[in-house]
């Protein structure tokens, strides 16, 4: 049946109100509420003094853990090493920023981060107080430290030092170890050549004065209760993709000189601090993260989208040659701490020899030595896993919240005999792990419910409105198209 004019005008009206509808929901859909609400999340984001985001950065309001593992040794029939981890001992942590300074003019934030340890113990798989023979890690590294210029009487100067070792293990608390410290060079004139003086210990992360004569080892006591230095960062006014990047770190953009060299990327202080970044984060974005207990800034490049709490997320690990010592990380080859071969060599890839930024002869790699090259005689008893030794952020794309945030290192120390020292005479030629310590940040479930309610609820509301929009186009353009083709 064929109808007259009026038909085909109706067609066309009706097709053209399709399209219309089809344009508007692609450009109101697709641009205009996606750009508003961009410029929404833009604004809600960047540290604006006094907002909601400025309190959250400052005062984290992350379920925040450190869990530290301990290595204990037993001594194979073929002088091999067998260790057995225990753990984890859990701690809560307290992270708070201290704002000394606000700089509108040049966008910038200066602040000092407050770290506190508290034991967990019902987290926990020990009591603190629970006593394990470990490593005695300055008796190790005062050792190394002179073993170029021994002295005739070292085994004397041990022994008064560090009262009698019969080896370098040493039976610690967890706690001692790690926070309240063992004293050691009470009578520094009877070790003159192995007990470092007050000056010289003034940068060592590890070992501290003690009454008037002493010094007292703990290997996380430089971290509880104290200040991480002085940030410069900027705040994201201006430019907020620049939001959280690090300025200077204690007055200064580079590390000092005796870090890494004076040459190379190395000493560069870049990147942020791991709990802010911008939003609309893309795969290909460089984030970077700059951590002062290891002294270096390391790279998280993007591995895969994954689902977190019905979040659509970005996950992250550290750039697999992170820890690598040749090609840009040459500069990370100090020569510093000797290799199990008594070599001044580069260290292996996988491992960082930290002398230089702890001033002690640590060295770091990933736990259970994952993804690092093989060395001489490895200890037993070791298995890396990404899953539960790698490290990775997990990332909200749309807002750049760090949902999940996961760091996890391993920090070793070289055995080996060095002749003329007793207590060194049994030992095998290896790298040994003292204790790895994953530290843990993530989102409580308020936080993430507010993701949900305030950003893709709004997200969804749109794409609805979109599809519906350009769903009835779509329907009016074929049923104009309909009534075209029945108008004849």
């Amino acid at each position: 049946m064929c109808g007259g004019i009026l038909c085909k005008i109706l067609a066309f009206i009706v097709a053209g109100l399709g399209v219309a509808a089809i344009i508007i929901g692609a450009v109101v859909g697709f641009a205009v509420l996606p750009n508003n609400i961009r410029d929404e999340v833009e604004r809600r984001v960047r540290l604006e003094y006094g907002s909601e985001q400025f309190q959250r950065w400052q005062i984290l309001p992350f379920n925040q853990t450190a869990k530290i593992y301990f290595f204990e040794h037993n001594l194979q029939p073929d002088n091999r090493i067998l260790v057995a981890e225990r753990g984890p001992f859990v701690y809560k942590l307290t992270r708070q920023k201290t704002v000394d300074a606000k700089n509108r003019d040049d966008d910038t934030i200066t602040y000092r981060e407050y770290l506190k340890f508290d034991f967990d113990e019902e987290e926990s798989e020990f009591p603190e107080t629970h006593r394990l023979k470990l490593l005695n890690v300055p008796l190790v590294s005062l050792v190394q430290s002179i073993e170029d210029r021994l002295p005739t009487g070292i085994n004397s100067e041990i022994n008064s030092a560090f009262g009698n070792p019969e080896d370098v293990f040493r039976i610690f608390s967890a706690r001692e170890f790690l926070f309240d410290g063992y004293t050691f060079c009470t009578n520094p004139t009877a070790a003159p050549n192995l007990c470092p003086t007050r000056n010289e210990i003034e940068n060592m992360h590890y070992i501290q004065p003690e009454g008037a004569t002493a010094l007292s080892f703990a290997f996380l006591r430089h971290r509880d209760n104290t200040f991480d230095g002085t940030y410069v960062i900027t705040a994201g006014m201006d430019s907020i993709g620049d939001l959280g990047l690090i300025r200077t770190w204690n007055g200064q953009p580079n590390l000092p000189n005796n870090v890494w060299g004076n040459t190379g990327q190395c000493r560069e202080i870049n990147g942020r601090d791991s709990t802010i970044f911008p939003p609309n984060v893309n795969r290909n974005d460089d984030f970077r993260i700059f951590y002062s207990d290891i002294c270096r800034t390391v790279t998280l490049e993007h591995v895969e989208n994954v689902g977190f709490e019905g979040i659509s997320s970005h996950r992250r690990e550290f750039e697999e040659t992170t820890l690598n010592n040749d090609n840009d990380n040459d500069c990370y080859c100090t020569g510093q701490t000797r290799l199990p071969d008594g070599s001044n060599r580069c260290w292996h890839n996988g491992f960082t020899d930290l002398y230089t930024c702890t001033r002690s002869h640590v060295v770091l790699s990933y736990p259970h030595f994952l993804g690092a090259s093989i060395v001489q005689n490895p200890v037993l008893g070791l298995e890396g896993h990404q899953d539960y030794h790698g490290s990775y952020t997990i990332i909200e794309p749309g807002t750049g919240t760090p949902l999940k945030i996961v760091k996890r290192f391993q920090y070793n120390m070289v055995l080996r005999n060095i002749g003329g020292v007793t207590v060194t005479s049994r030992l095998p030629s290896t790298i040994y792990p003292v204790l790895w310590i994953e530290e843990t940040m993530e989102l409580p479930s308020n936080l993430i419910d507010k993701i949900h309610d305030k950003y893709l609820s709004e997200l969804n509301t749109i794409t609805i409105i979109t599809w519906a929009l350009i769903g009835c186009g779509i329907a009016l353009f074929i049923l104009g198209i309909a009534l075209k083709i029945l108008c004849c």
